[in-house]
């Protein structure tokens, strides 16, 4: 997905102000904003306790220095101890979908936006049931499931949220990492040619509020 330069510039001066200049962006206040507005994203109306810096400094910047891949990413959010991993995958998502919006800045040569994942929230569920109405006539509406290789079977709920077995588990407590792989898997089936996952998510998120 391209985003024309003058819609990025537009959208960094309300994040940054008036004194917005593209030449005198930094690496670190760009990361502190992705990351508090990340952080914001994950913990609005799910989420009490404190925000975690340490998540920033000690985990995703070391990935930033090196390059990233997905499976880079994925044993981030399965190690990371201060939350569970529906709520670290959704900063971590969102921080890369906020640094996304500066990658025409020069200062991000090394990361691969075509790694990352797509942030898994409940809008993006609903936006899975929806796609996958169209592409199985098996499925009861609003109980639409996906079978995988190893016999597990996650049903993507109208409700955004997922159902494995007989638990209902919405993507904020989701505590198994190789579910959250599968929801990816899905993603990776449903997106066009030629889309990343984040794309993925910049282009269905906010549908299921219309």
């Amino acid at each position: 997905m391209e985003i024309e330069e003058k819609v990025l510039n537009f959208y960094r001066r309300v994040v940054f102000g008036k004194d917005y200049n593209k030449n005198k962006l930094t690496k670190e206040n760009i990361y502190r904003w992705c990351f508090n507005n990340a952080w914001n994203d994950m913990a609005r109306h799910i989420y009490d306790g404190e925000q975690n810096d340490d998540l920033l400094t000690e985990s995703i910047i070391p990935l930033l220095d090196t390059g990233i891949k997905s499976e880079d990413i994925r044993t981030l959010i399965e190690k990371y101890n201060g939350m569970c991993v529906g709520k670290t995958q959704k900063v971590v998502n969102m921080f890369f979908k906020y640094l996304y919006t500066f990658k025409d800045t020069e200062l991000f040569n090394n990361i691969e936006f075509s790694k990352c994942d797509c942030p898994v929230d409940r809008q993006i569920i609903q936006k899975i049931n929806k796609l996958l109405k169209y592409t199985t006539k098996l499925q009861k509406q609003g109980k639409i499931g996906v079978c995988f290789p190893d016999g597990s079977v996650i049903k993507f709920m109208s409700t955004g949220t997922i159902k494995i077995n007989d638990e209902v588990i919405s993507w904020s407590g989701l505590k198994n990492v190789e579910v959250y792989k599968k929801i990816q898997d899905v993603i990776d089936v449903l997106k066009e040619k030629g889309q990343s996952r984040l794309d993925f998510d910049f282009e269905n998120w906010g549908d299921e509020q219309e």
